[in-house]
């Protein structure tokens, strides 16, 4: 239900409230995906009880084996959302998406990097398992990603030259489809890394 209002993007406030608190007493009983689309939902109504984040946390820390990648992307992606730190859950999501990373699509990669950094995650590890398949499938990459990736690198101020000089080559024919917000984001990221790379100018 809750899935379906924030896919719908309905902006209806008091209904999420009530599934909000109707969850709060069921989701124990959430298997992983039940966790992981409630947390989603949440994030992207921008609503965020923290009583129900609690327990989806806990209940999350209890079943994270059985967590798929995309599980586990959109439970970062939520928290990191909402702006919400929580350590113990994120060290976990990251060691349980490090033993997955090769099953993680691009949009996965990009969004995991993406939400650890903005949660400021002292993690290098994570990013290391990140950066080697992020490059290896960077032509997959749309602009999006290619741009959240760099800041996401640049914001937690990991050089990994391989890798930003792969979305470097893959930006460059594709400059005319980035946003505005995507130039800025990719411009600083190259910026803040003090990265030259002469096709760029």
């Amino acid at each position: 239900m809750a899935w379906s209002v924030a896919k719908l993007l309905l902006r209806d406030r008091p209904l999420m409230e009530s599934i909000s608190a109707a969850a709060l007493k069921k989701c124990h009983e959430c298997d992983a995906q039940g966790i992981a689309n409630t947390a989603w939902a949440l994030s992207c109504r921008n609503l965020s009880d923290s009583t129900l984040l609690s327990a989806l946390a806990s209940a999350s820390l209890r079943r994270l084996s059985e967590f798929i990648p995309q599980n586990l992307n959109n439970l970062a992606w939520a928290w990191a959302t909402l702006t919400i730190g929580n350590a113990p859950l994120l060290y976990a999501i990251s060691s349980s998406s490090r033993r997955l990373m090769s099953a993680f699509d691009v949009q996965s990669l990009a969004n995991t990097a993406w939400a650890f950094s903005s949660l400021c995650l002292d993690d290098c590890p994570c990013f290391e398992a990140i950066a080697a398949p992020a490059r290896r499938r960077i032509a997959e990459f749309g602009a999006q990603g290619l741009s959240n990736t760099a800041w996401a690198f640049a914001t937690y101020r990991e050089l990994h030259a391989p890798l930003m000089t792969a979305i470097a080559a893959a930006a460059i024919p594709r400059m005319t489809v980035f946003c505005l917000q995507e130039l800025a984001n990719s411009a600083w990221a190259f910026s803040k890394l003090t990265i030259c790379n002469e096709p760029l100018r």
